[in-house]
């Protein structure tokens, strides 16, 4: 897993988190766990008084256990990525680590791609100096409207 941080200022090379992935899709029941990993299962027990306290509705009539914002582009290979907490509009390409996708924080945004040709070439087009000034523009004059 990478932090919004680590993709804004390009440190996202080598995971240092590692998350939790209990289902593929937000609607997947998560108490398959149990038999697919019991280990993985007695730890969630293990801090579910934790994770019972979630609070956003986002949770509400969901599995236990459930995470919201999953889909089989979460799981793709290659990514291009782009930190929503930083002012300065880097696109980086995400790609996977020892044969397992990477998942980014809910402050990423990114586009997931096929190849890592595909992830290159988005990237190239979003950083490229007709991009940024597109979107500086675009941005800024929203803030000056306001």
């Amino acid at each position: 897993m990478f932090k919004s941080s680590e993709v804004a200022n390009n440190l996202a090379i080598i995971p240092k988190r590692w998350m939790l992935v209990t289902q593929k899709s937000v609607r997947d029941d998560t108490t398959l766990v149990q038999d697919i990993a019991p280990k993985t299962w007695k730890y969630l027990l293990a801090y579910a008084h934790l994770l019972d306290k979630r609070g956003s509705s986002i949770y509400k009539n969901r599995r236990r256990f459930s995470m919201f914002g999953l889909g089989d582009y979460s799981f793709s290979f290659w990514k291009v990525a782009i930190s929503g907490f930083y002012k300065k509009l880097y696109f980086k390409v995400i790609s996977n680590y020892d044969s397992k996708p990477i998942v980014l924080d809910d402050t990423c945004y990114f586009i997931a791609c096929k190849t890592q040709e595909q992830a290159e070439y988005i990237s190239f087009l979003l950083n490229s100096y007709i991009a940024q000034e597109f979107f500086e523009s675009f941005i800024f004059g929203m803030l000056n409207a306001l």
